[in-house]
């Protein structure tokens, strides 16, 4: 069994919506900074969604990856709101995106998206789950275990982690947007950085 189309188009318009969503939570926090989005390979190589340009640091550049908050049913010790889902292979069996180049994690919780550096959780994957963890296909034995799921024939192989296990940051979603926070599509979200004239641009 395999994800439908329509279930991969869901997820997409489901992730582009949260990476907008985010963009916009920052610029409003930090207009001066300028916001690129990176371009398709360095999306599905690097594992990098956006780029920051900081403007106070001489243009430092941040790179992150944006995981939209999840709706499904993780088993009963789960919430999308304390405790994130970090992906060690992905559907085709090879590294996952938390190996990928990006400076950050960024995972979408009820209203804010939380930071980790993304090394942060290789270090414990690698220093914990992958010498120490069991392989199950039980989500609540998920938490620093090797996770694979029964429901689709691919690679996917999971863990769990609480935020409170790792040093983070939180980034506030404005009190305009959080009504609609999982509503919006991203057509609208463009339509508010265009009308609002935020700082973002698109990588050649």
């Amino acid at each position: 069994m395999r994800r439908t189309a329509d279930t991969k188009s869901k997820d997409t318009k489901n992730g582009d919506r949260a990476e907008l969503l985010c963009a916009i939570a920052w610029l409003l926090a930090s207009p001066e900074d300028m916001l690129v989005k990176s371009n398709q390979e360095d999306d599905i190589k690097k594992h990098i969604d956006w780029y920051v340009y900081k403007s106070n640091d001489d243009y430092k550049t941040i790179t992150y990856d944006v995981k939209a908050r999840r709706f499904e049913k993780y088993g009963k010790a789960f919430s999308a709101d304390h405790h994130f889902i970090a992906e060690i292979n992905n559907r085709q069996g090879i590294s996952g995106s938390i190996y990928g180049k990006q400076g950050f994690m960024v995972h979408e919780v009820q209203g804010a998206f939380i930071w980790i550096a993304r090394q942060l959780i290789v270090d414990e994957v690698e220093t914990y789950v992958k010498p120490f963890g069991r392989k199950v296909d039980n989500m609540d034995a998920m938490y620093g275990n090797l996770y694979t799921s029964n429901k689709y024939d691919d690679g996917h192989v999971l863990t769990a982690f609480a935020f409170s296990e790792f040093k983070t940051r939180k980034l506030l979603i404005p009190d305009e947007l959080l009504e609609r926070q999982f509503e919006y599509t991203p057509e609208e979200l463009m339509e508010y950085i265009v009308t609002n004239k935020l700082n973002v641009k698109r990588k050649e």
